[in-house]
């Protein structure tokens, strides 16, 4: 508990602006990371995601629609090649229960060299809420409102020095073979 009060203190001392729409802010770091540059590892994990671009066009053809759409929004951007920083892995996950869709993962918690990204952030306390605890609050008046808050992480950008640890690897243009930052 007493880390969860400090955790949140800190967090609650993050400088946050709103730029062009987004709200703009530091990574929570414990202190500011030493990481290994994990390009070369972040590469191999990609070649092995453009195996499965070559196994299945229409999976191909869904992802560079969700990159695209990410590029075209400013939710991610075209980045220089730097040796500094850390390379974020992407997959991809399937609902069963939606199978036009598919839902892109960010591997932040991606280990290399005993190092991950998550490693370094502060954790912040469990906000989701128990299930019998939403159900009592859910009766408690007459009317209940839910809500499905879309693409909300993708509302926040990070400050320009931290953007060099949220880096990863996609194709130029989004449909060649070479492979950019």
């Amino acid at each position: 508990a007493t880390t969860e009060i400090y955790t949140l203190s800190l967090h609650d001392a993050l400088p946050i602006s709103i730029n062009d729409g987004f709200y703009t802010m530091p990574l929570p770091f414990r202190r500011i990371p030493e990481l290994p540059n994990n390009r070369q590892y972040a590469l191999k994990r990609f070649r092995l995601l453009e195996g499965k671009f070559n196994r299945n066009p229409q999976f191909k053809e869904k992802y560079q629609e969700f990159m695209l759409d990410i590029l075209q929004k400013g939710e991610a951007e075209l980045h220089k090649q730097e040796d500094n920083g850390w390379y974020i892995q992407h997959f991809v996950v399937f609902n069963l229960h939606k199978p036009d869709k598919i839902r892109v993962v960010f591997d932040c918690s991606a280990k290399y060299q005993g190092q991950s990204l998550n490693m370094n952030l502060l954790q912040g306390p469990d906000l989701n809420s128990s299930l019998a605890g939403l159900i009592c609050r859910f009766r408690k008046e007459r009317v209940a409102i839910t809500c499905d808050i879309k693409k909300m992480f993708h509302q926040f950008r990070v400050t320009r020095e931290h953007r060099k640890y949220l880096k990863f690897l996609w194709y130029e243009n989004n449909v060649s073979k070479i492979v950019v930052d």
